[in-house]
């Protein structure tokens, strides 16, 4: 199972460059496409979440470092959409179709440096 953070239940929503402050997440697993609230209020509470549903991987845009340090020592991949918002069809043919940078530790850190300078 696949999530990534939109902010609408619009199927033309595009991904949320928050994690833990999206309003939504769409879940994807294998053909099935769900958009689901975001179930919590800070951090622990959403990896919980995540662990709880069985997620594998997540889908991000940009993502802060406190998230990230909570994902990194998990079993959950994460994967990066690019820099251009992309709306969920986009993003779940680009999932399938193995476009999107599987991230490692390293490209994470950059990935975050960027978003915290936009903050």
């Amino acid at each position: 199972m696949t999530i990534f953070p939109v902010d609408s239940v619009s199927e033309n929503s595009i991904i949320s460059t928050s994690l833990e402050k999206s309003k939504y997440f769409v879940v994807y697993n294998k053909n099935s496409i769900k958009i689901e609230p975001n179930p919590s209020t800070y951090g622990v509470e959403l990896i919980q979440w995540l662990n709880d549903k069985g997620v594998s991987s997540i889908i991000i845009k940009e993502m802060e470092i406190n998230p990230y340090n909570k994902l990194k020592n998990s079993r959950i991949k994460i994967y990066h959409v690019g820099d251009k918002a992309k709306k969920i069809n986009e993003i779940i043919n680009s999932f399938k179709n193995k476009k999107l940078e599987l991230l490692n530790n390293d490209r994470m850190l950059e990935i975050v440096k960027l978003h915290e300078g936009r903050m």
